[in-house]
């Protein structure tokens, strides 16, 4: 048997490496121009939700007919919920900002303001509600 010269591991080492690095950087590449965050599609998911439960639960035709609009209206239920919990949350930032700026100077307070809209602007829409992204948050959704 032959054992491999310095040379030889040299260059496995160094063929290694490089399809290493293309690869890495070709999966890299793909993975970075997908986007993060799809928009919600509420269509989507309720389908999805539908035929998990046909699948996995058994549903006949019948069932499937009497499951649907008690998915649809859970989740809209759902949606009812966030809208109010992100509305119940403005207002406590809002309560906490202006009690905040009852201590602050008059230039500290303006400092402050500029540190909030920098904060909002760099916010995510994701994160916002649809009265102030000015969007809605995927087909169906109600604003």
């Amino acid at each position: 048997m032959n054992l491999p010269t310095r040379k030889t591991v040299l260059i496995y080492l160094i063929a290694t490496f490089v399809a290493g690095g293309v690869a890495g950087g070709a999966i890299g590449y793909g993975m970075g121009r997908r986007p993060v965050f799809r928009p919600f599609d509420r269509e989507e998911m309720r389908v999805k939700i539908c035929q998990r439960f046909t699948t996995e639960l058994g549903l006949s035709p019948d069932q499937q007919q009497q499951m649907e609009p008690l998915v649809r209206e859970g989740m809209d239920a759902f949606e009812q919920a966030h809208r109010e919990h992100r509305e119940r949350l403005r207002e406590l930032t809002a309560r906490g900002r202006e009690r905040m700026e009852t201590i602050l100077t008059p230039d500290q307070r303006e400092k402050y303001r500029a540190m909030e809209e920098e904060r909002e602007r760099r916010m995510p829409e994701r994160f916002r509600g649809p009265k102030e992204s000015g969007s809605s948050r995927g087909s169906g959704a109600k604003p």
